[in-house]
């Protein structure tokens, strides 16, 4: 199976926690095609989806965090009906593997500094996404939990670099 979309792999997130039968089926039209019948379900990442929610031309069913969000609270998440199902696009900043610790600090710092001043945050994600910064080490124990779960996930389901 080759798949190019992170959009995609959400999917095979859930039928990695969950015993369902879903098909991938190629489409070009993205929300068009769900809100027309054509595509019944799709993960789009949450910011994308809120205006089509917000707009009643599809429908959320939940969110993939652990937790509801508080940018669409009165959407479910998925984990409330499927223990342990999540899957929470972030963002991050990345240095080189030698840069030394305490420039590690400092960049580190200052960023998390910057975020939490609410309105650079809502600047930054329009409103439509949670921060919550992790510190240095936290940052890289979910880094390495999310490349085994996602090396084995990708295995399992037979996906083949495109």
């Amino acid at each position: 199976m080759k798949l190019n979309r992170r959009s995609a792999l959400a999917g095979v997130a859930a039928l990695s926690a969950a015993p369902l039968c879903l098909s991938r089926a190629a489409f070009a039209q993205g929300f068009p095609d769900v809100a027309s019948g054509q595509v019944q379900v799709m993960f789009p990442d949450l910011p994308q989806a809120l205006s089509q929610i917000e707009a009643g031309r599809v429908r959320g069913l939940g969110t993939t965090g652990h937790k509801r969000t508080s940018v669409a609270p009165d959407l479910p998440a998925i984990a409330e009906t499927v223990p342990g199902y999540s899957l929470v696009y972030w963002l991050a900043v990345f240095a080189p593997a030698a840069t030394p610790k305490p420039i590690q600090k400092t960049l580190y710092d200052a960023i998390a500094e910057a975020l939490k001043d609410l309105a650079t945050g809502k600047a930054m994600t329009q409103g439509r996404m949670e921060i919550s910064p992790l510190g240095l080490d936290d940052f890289a124990a979910y880094v390495k939990s999310e490349t085994e779960w996602w090396t084995k996930a990708i295995k399992t389901a037979g996906i083949e670099a495109e």
